[in-house]
This record gives C-alpha cells, structure tokens and sequence, in this order.
C-alpha cells in the first residue's frame, strides 16, 4: 500500500502512526511485521515520542548538526549535470541519515507492537512537497 502525504513545511515531523495502523486493521494481519519505507531521499522515517516540545528538540538537533545555511557539495548544482531547477537540499539528504529512513515493526494479535510512548513519524526535511510511503507486510 501507498501512503500519499501533502507535507506543508520545508521541515516537519508527520505523525502517520494512525494511519499505519488502519492499514494493519484492514489488512486483518493477526501476525508478521509491517515494513514503513518513504521513496524519496529526503524524508526519513523514525519512531518516537510526539511530544511537541521534543519535536521542536529533535528539529532543533537535526538543524544544528546538518545546517540549512552551510555550504554542501551537493548542491554546486552545475558540478552535477541535474535541471537548473534542481533544490540545494545537501542539508535534508544528511539529516535523512541521521532520522534513518526506514522502520520495521513487529505485528500481533492484529496490532502493531509499539511502546506506549511510540509513534511513527514521516520526516520532512526538503519540503513542502507530495511525499509516497510504502507500507508492506511480511507474514
């Protein structure tokens, strides 16, 4: 299945976990893993605590290691022999790194086997843009 998400920031943090899990309710999955893969290179996929204050910390963390304003070699667009138009988006292809950019979690009796403290996010970092998840399970 496909996730389809219109993000609205450059830089966000997407809670799907709801959406994840009615995707595990109408599959009628009792047992296996739930693989969640972003196709785009700077977006991430990562779990953790919403919590909005340690949202604006993790993006706050991800800035200060992986600067929007600094200079990457990755965006020297005429060094690449890519369209004009091209983003200079070095910045969003690092912190993809850091937040990693799939997540596989187990599923039983039908739900996702997250912590009471878990959700699932989609992580912006080149945006606003359409962005596609992938969800699959494996029995």
């Amino acid at each position: 299945m496909e996730l389809t998400i219109k993000t609205t920031k450059h830089n966000e943090l997407i809670d799907i976990t709801e959406q994840v899990k009615s995707f595990i309710k109408d599959s009628k999955t009792e047992e296996g893993i739930c693989s969640i893969f972003p196709m785009h290179t700077t977006t991430g996929i990562m779990i953790n605590e919403n919590e909005e204050r340690l949202l604006e910390d993790m993006k706050e963390f991800l800035e200060q290691l992986a600067p929007i304003n600094k200079k990457y070699k990755h965006d020297d667009i005429e060094k690449r022999n890519c369209p004009e138009d091209e983003p200079k988006n070095g910045h969003a292809h690092l912190k993809t790194i850091l937040s990693g950019n799939s997540v596989t979690i187990p599923i039983s009796k039908g739900e996702l086997q997250l912590g009471t403290w878990q959700s699932i996010f989609l992580c912006q970092y080149d945006g606003p843009r359409t962005r596609t998840v992938i969800l699959k399970i494996l029995h």
